[in-house]
């Protein structure tokens, strides 16, 4: 029987050159890792995945202060995760989510010296500030595209809606060669 390695380095770097069953990594037959009551990997579990994607093409935009980004395009999206609105996304399943965004920001002498985003839940902040995102420009002189970024777990309610909001003075997008903003939410537990 051959081994599918997928080291390219010769000699083979794959431990004990094994393959190793994915969903059971030590190859123990009592190895079922639970989270939530719920056994992965498991036939019988009550999760149900829920993702999407959301970004905004390349042309530049103002956002005045706690005004919400505005969607124009759909990536991957399922398990009730989609747009209602151009500025909301509407959460159907209940549960623990990650979520990412980035926001490209134009700085310069004329534009404010920093950019403050965060993401709202039925019109509210998530709590402690663990969604905000801030970038500093604390050169006079320069003229740049760049982004704000960040990723953090929190709960998201049934039938929620979420927003990417400017928190902070008005900004300018950017992103000339690719997308000027994104977000994506993935479900992660019940």
């Amino acid at each position: 029987m051959g081994i599918n390695c997928h080291c390219k380095r010769k000699p083979c770097c794959c431990s004990n050159n094994k393959i190793r069953n994915v969903s059971n990594p030590t190859n123990n037959p009592m190895f079922n890792p639970v989270i939530n009551n719920t056994v992965v990997g498991g036939q019988n579990t009550s999760f149900s995945t829920a993702f999407g994607n959301f970004f905004r093409s390349p042309e530049n935009i103002f956002l005045e202060s706690n005004q919400a980004m505005e969607w124009t395009n759909t990536g991957a999206s399922s398990g009730g995760v989609f747009l209602s609105s151009p500025t909301q996304i509407q959460v159907t399943q209940a549960g623990f989510y990650y979520v990412e965004y980035l926001v490209s920001v134009f700085m310069g002498t004329e534009r404010p010296d920093a950019a403050f985003v965060g993401i709202f839940i039925n019109n509210t902040e998530v709590p402690n500030r663990q969604t905000r995102g801030l970038i500093f420009n604390g050169e006079a002189d320069r003229f740049e595209c760049t982004n704000v970024t960040l990723g953090s777990i929190f709960f998201i309610p049934e039938n929620a809606l979420v927003e990417l909001r400017n928190i902070g003075p008005q900004l300018q997008t950017c992103g000339d060669n690719g997308v000027a903003s994104s977000v994506s939410l993935i479900k992660l537990s019940s």
